[in-house]
């Protein structure tokens, strides 16, 4: 299992996040659906800036990690927030409900 780790860890490292973040999204085998979600963060918002991924640790609840998904953009607010309507009908719609509660979306507009 850990070689196994260790080389998709070595194929995936086209996504902005670090090796414990990736690691957490193969454990829970959710690094194709962020694949799928960053292209479409990508083609549903116009003007980003950059998507970081990290990895979101609950401090009351331990062993509760999620992927925080930071998206930096621009735009007119109201734009974004029926983009963000639409991203959150992909995710509903493409990522498997037991998987759903593992993402965490942010926003950040200068």
């Amino acid at each position: 299992m850990q070689t196994a780790l260790k080389e998709s860890e070595e194929l995936h490292t086209t996504l902005p996040m670090d090796k414990e973040t990736l690691r957490m999204c193969l454990e829970n085998g959710i690094l194709s659906y962020v694949r799928k979600l960053d292209s479409e963060i990508y083609n549903i918002y116009k003007n980003v800036i950059t998507v970081k991924y990290r990895l979101l640790e609950d401090g009351d609840i331990p062993e509760k990690r999620v992927l925080r998904i930071e998206i930096n953009l621009t735009g007119d607010p109201i734009q974004i927030l029926q983009d963000e309507k639409r991203l959150h009908a992909f995710l509903f719609s493409d990522v498997p409900e037991e998987k759903q509660h593992l993402f965490s979306i942010t926003y950040r507009i200068p």
